[in-house]
């Protein structure tokens, strides 16, 4: 009896060491596969260290990430269309506008579309000390996650029915506060696309009453057809980019060193030429200590924004 414990032991410690060694294994042949190597990430840093760039641990993960790019349509009526929805009324009158349109609409709303999806909306009857373009943040009072839920379903029953039912893109809500004064809340959403953020489309929802009064920034409401894959660049190539643009810059100056203080993969909006098409391309927002951002195409590399 005593024997067969110790058989049984010892097979034990012969299969755990089995695993062991089995997970080893996979690691060793996997990891390559999702992530840089150590030591590229270790010689890059290293090089951009010695160019007055550094990067603190952390900063890059090392993940080999694939997303893939969506096409858009942004049809004639685009602005039109969007505008009658959000108020809830017809088209009274319409004019161009540099880069966009401005809408008037039947019961006295307006919106005023540029550069794409920006967009400036006031509901009818709207406060007239209502301006969110300058708007002080700092005079406002935050809400608690109660009234920021609050908010929110008034924002999403103002958007409901607005997009198409293949272009209602997801929303974070990032902040919200009150002007105690007026009672308006002021909302921060930020869009996404496939749990990515949608770069620069931050969008101020002004609540009031139970309603939205008024929105700010940018926000698509387009319909999103195709997807195609694409082979992304790396973290490490994506930050050689960042370098070469800073270097640039710092041509003929004696600036000090500067740190890159985060990276993070998301979607940026690029139109194709005077057609009604527009791509999500996947890129890296790269920002710095210095509050520099570099908006990079993790296609081909190239600066989008700075």
């Amino acid at each position: 009896m005593k024997g067969w414990r110790v058989v049984k032991v010892t097979l034990a410690c012969v299969l755990a060491a089995a695993n062991v060694f089995m997970l080893g294994f996979l690691y060793s042949v996997f990891r390559p596969l999702e992530y840089i190597p150590e030591d590229a990430i270790r010689q890059m840093r290293e090089l951009l260290r010695k160019d007055g760039i550094l990067i603190p641990q952390g900063v890059v993960d090392g993940r080999k990430i694939d997303l893939p790019i969506y096409e858009g349509t942004m049809t004639q009526d685009y602005y039109t269309v969007t505008a009658s929805k959000l108020s809830r009324s017809g088209v009274s009158l319409t004019f161009d506008a540099p880069n966009g349109m401005v809408v008037s609409m039947a019961n006295g709303a307006r919106c005023a579309f540029y550069d794409g999806f920006g967009i400036r909306y006031t509901a009818a009857n709207a406060p007239e000390h209502h301006v969110l373009s300058t708007l002080d943040e700092t005079a406002l009072s935050p809400l608690s996650p109660a009234d920021m839920e609050t908010a929110r379903e008034v924002i999403d029953l103002f958007l409901d029915g607005v997009s198409t039912p293949n272009a209602a893109f997801p929303y974070t809500m990032v902040t919200c506060a009150e002007d105690t004064e007026s009672g308006i809340r002021y909302c921060v959403c930020e869009q996404e696309m496939g749990g990515r953020s949608l770069m620069d489309f931050r969008t101020v929802f002004a609540v009031q009453d139970s309603r939205v009064i008024g929105m700010s920034g940018s926000w698509c409401f387009a319909s999103i057809g195709a997807s195609y894959s694409a082979q992304l660049l790396d973290q490490i190539n994506i930050l050689y980019s960042v370098r070469n643009r800073i270097l640039e810059e710092r041509a003929g100056t004696a600036d000090d060193r500067v740190e890159i203080v985060s990276q993070e993969l998301g979607y940026a909006v690029y139109f194709r030429g005077d057609t009604e098409n527009f791509y999500l391309i996947p890129a890296w927002n790269v920002r710095t200590d210095t509050g520099e951002n570099y908006c990079i195409n993790a296609v081909d590399g190239t600066l989008y924004t700075k």
